[in-house]
Formats: C-alpha cells, structure tokens, sequence
C-alpha cells in the first residue's frame, strides 16, 4: 500500500519551483541547478509523506497539499525594526536572528560575540563569499539515496 500521498499532491509545489527556478540565489549555478532538479524530481515522484509514515503519524499534511504553494524569494514582512524590539527580554542576554518569510535579515538580527566558528549568513550570501564550502556541504548531513516515502 502507498502511504505517501499520491505525487498529484506534489505536484503544484514542482510546479511552482520550477516557475520560481530563474529567480532563485544562485540560479545558473549547474551543481545547485541539478541539485535543485534532483529534489524536485524526488518529490515529484514520491510524493507528500502521509500520517501512515512513523516519521510522520502526528503531522498531518493535508493543509499543505490544500494550499496554493508560493516560493517567497525575498522577504518584504517584518522590516520595521520597532516590532523587533517589542520582543526583545531586556534581561535575556542572547543572539537574536531574525527571519522573516523564512529568509534571514541579518541587518535586523543581533549576532555579534557568536562563539569561534559559528557564522550566520543566509544561503544567498554564502554561495556569494564561499561557493565551494556550500557545494561540499549541501546535502551533506542526509543519506545520498532516495528516501522511501512509499512504507
């Protein structure tokens, strides 16, 4: 029994990356290209995972696979650095990272004094100072197979 939801569920997010493919970071770079493809072929083909999957019994994607789906390449919410203050905890010493549309801001973040070797850059900015890092280590962190969403 399939148990990912049917590649038809998938489909308008391909769709959709593959309209928003030329605006994307990086566009034109081949092995980001064919990395991307590569994604969007898997997900074509396997589909939406389903609550029948272990991995995903307690996160029910229906109300992904019923919403339109729009790639966000730059974010233009949460630019007025008031809102971002009202959240800050005076006491808190901490990092504060902002993301918005799920795209780092860094100019509205707080990064100074991370520990030694930790860097905070958006993806865009890293294929911009250090390609070659980021294609070493892009994907990196995950098997280099197809996962079965199909179980």
């Amino acid at each position: 029994m399939n148990t990912a939801a049917s590649s038809a569920d998938a489909a308008d997010y391909v769709a959709a990356q593959q309209i928003a493919a030329g605006a994307l970071p990086a566009a034109g770079t081949p092995w980001l290209d064919a990395s991307r493809d590569k994604a969007k072929t898997i997900l074509a083909d396997v589909g939406l995972p389903t609550t029948r999957l272990e991995d995903w019994k307690y996160t029910n994607t229906r109300s992904i696979t019923r919403t339109k789906f729009d790639p966000v390449l730059r974010s233009e919410s949460w630019s007025e650095t008031a809102v971002i203050e009202q959240l800050k905890v005076p006491e808190l010493k901490s990092h504060r990272l902002v993301f918005a549309d799920g795209i780092f801001v860094s100019e509205l973040s707080s990064d100074a004094d991370l520990p030694q070797g930790v860097r905070v850059m958006s993806m865009a900015q890293l294929l911009q100072s250090e390609p070659e890092y980021l294609k070493s280590a892009l994907g990196s962190a995950l098997p280099n197979h197809r996962m079965d969403l199909r179980r």
